[in-house]
């Protein structure tokens, strides 16, 4: 008898635990897509530089580029860096998924793009714990913004298919995530979040004293003018978006430095590695970095690896530093004698109300050690 009554009243509790316990794990799981113009292909560096997309991006932008900005923005590898980090950090955690990689022109033309995030996952392959594949977005950057591909494709389908669960990570052009809305104007209400990187200028309008670094290089804002027209469609339907300036991911006090990168590269030069495959590829950008980067924009040879540090305010809230709120526009910089746009603060009150990150904080030294972990956990 006293079983029995044991039976009718412990098993449901346990059942109903056992229920609970599974939803509070699922709650816990992340599917991440990350939508960057990956860096790291020395044949597409040389062939297609980054400065050199943006003329054919925004046929109205003749900017007055220095000539040494030409030739050390012509090759940014930075991309490579917060791919292979974000792929770590999924390794290290068991609830996080990279679902998908999406790729589009930026640093580099789609099809050079698409080929270094294929060269990595492919060199990574069975040391990942799933498998990540990677789609290719719009092979004509002069004329991409709306045109279904395959990166579209996959962006369109993941989300619709895990209604709230789906987060995006983009750190490039949003050509992508652009023509997904278009093409499906219910994604922004069914991702879980989109989160917008590296997105441009304050231009001094509510936090005086702040500056984003192309100010001081003279160089437009990488994934703002890489398609305005697509900044300017999501702005305009902006649902579960989270915005970082510049300032929050590029004014931190570190970077891969020489002494980072010969530390990977001289032990395993002779080894047919992925960090020989990586330092080997990244030898003309750090040969710049140290050479004319002194010169210029990286004075202690170091180059600032803002797509690391994105990814990581992304994942991890509690390295978000201050915010403001305000709208969010599209506009051309009055302030640049480059004739670039950027993504700014408004204070128009017809623009969606958002919060915008515009500094950091905690030790950025962890960051770091956590990318060259990254970088050395490969092989």
């Amino acid at each position: 008898m006293l079983r029995n009554r044991l039976k009718r009243s412990v098993l449901p509790l346990a059942w109903f635990a056992l229920v609970a316990w599974g939803q509070v794990v699922h709650a816990q799981e992340r599917y991440v897509i990350i939508d960057d113009d990956i860096g790291l292909n020395a044949k597409g560096c040389l062939a297609k530089g980054y400065l050199r997309s943006y003329k054919i991006a925004i046929p109205d932008l003749e900017p007055k580029w220095n000539p040494i900005i030409e030739l050390g923005r012509a090759c940014d590898g930075d991309g490579s860096v917060e791919l292979v980090y974000a792929l770590y950090k999924a390794q290290m955690d068991p609830h996080l998924h990279i679902v998908g990689v999406t790729t589009m022109h930026g640093v580099m033309a789609p099809e050079y793009t698409y080929q270094s995030a294929k060269n990595i996952l492919d060199r990574l392959g069975s040391q990942l714990k799933e498998p990540v594949p990677v789609f290719m977005g719009a092979p004509d950057w002069a004329d991409s913004f709306g045109k279904r591909t395959p990166a579209v494709d996959f962006i369109i389908r993941t989300v619709m298919a895990n209604p709230g669960k789906v987060e995006i990570l983009a750190t490039g052009p949003l050509t992508n995530i652009a023509t997904a809305v278009m093409l499906e104007p219910r994604l922004p209400k069914m991702w879980k979040q989109l989160y917008v990187g590296g997105t441009g200028n304050f231009n001094d309008e509510l936090i005086k004293g702040y500056q984003y670094l192309g100010y001081s290089a003279h160089v437009p804002e990488m994934n703002a003018n890489g398609d305005v027209r697509a900044m300017q469609y999501l702005v305009d339907r902006q649902e579960n978006t989270t915005w970082f300036s510049g300032e929050a991911s590029e004014w931190h006090p570190w970077g891969i430095c020489a002494n980072d990168w010969l530390s990977i590269w001289l032990p395993n030069m002779l080894k047919r590695n992925f960090q020989n495959y990586w330092a080997t590829e990244n030898a003309a950008w750090m040969l710049m970095v140290n050479t004319i980067g002194r010169t210029v924009s990286w004075k202690t040879g170091c180059a600032l690896d803002s797509g690391s540090s994105e990814i990581a305010l992304m994942l991890y809230p509690q390295l978000r530093g201050d915010y403001v709120v305000s709208g969010v526009g599209v506009i051309r910089n009055p302030g640049q004698t480059d004739g670039s746009y950027s993504q700014t603060l408004s204070q128009d009150p017809s623009k969606p109300q958002v919060p915008i990150y515009y500094t950091i904080k905690g030790d950025w030294t962890q960051v770091k050690n956590e990318v060259m972990k990254a970088l050395l956990y490969f092989h």
